[in-house]
C-alpha cells in the first residue's frame, strides 16, 4: 500500500495491466506507469519517483470481518467487473475528464 501523495499533489492511481505476475499501475495526472511491488514510477514524467509505503495487512475477508464486524463495504455498481486490464484500458486523452474518478 502506498500513499498517493507525491510532493504537493495527490495522484489518482488506477490499474494499468498485469505484467510478469505483477500489477502495473498508472497515475491519472501524468499517465506515468508504477510498480505495485516497489511503489516506484517505471516510466513517464514521474519515472524514478517513489511513493511512501503505508501500513497494511494482507488477510482474508472472513478473518477481517471476524475482527472488524462493523466494517462497511462500498460497491460502485457503475464500474463493471473486469478480470484483466491492458494498456488499452487506460483513459484516453480525449475523454480523460469524464474518466476521472474522485
Amino acid at each position: 500500500m502506498y500513499d498517493r501523495s507525491l510532493g504537493d499533489r495527490v495522484l489518482g492511481i488506477g490499474v494499468a495491466a498485469f505484467e510478469d505476475e505483477v500489477l502495473s499501475l498508472y497515475d491519472e495526472q501524468t499517465r506515468s506507469r508504477w510498480s505495485q511491488l516497489s511503489g516506484t514510477a517505471l516510466s513517464g514524467e514521474l519515472a524514478g519517483e517513489a511513493l511512501e509505503t503505508v501500513p497494511s495487512v494482507v488477510t482474508s475477508w472472513g478473518r477481517w470481518r471476524a475482527l472488524h464486524p462493523e466494517t462497511d463495504v462500498y460497491i460502485n455498481r457503475r464500474v463493471r467487473y473486469r478480470p484483466r486490464f491492458t494498456l488499452s484500458d487506460l483513459p484516453s486523452e480525449e475523454n480523460a475528464e469524464e474518466d476521472r474518478r474522485p
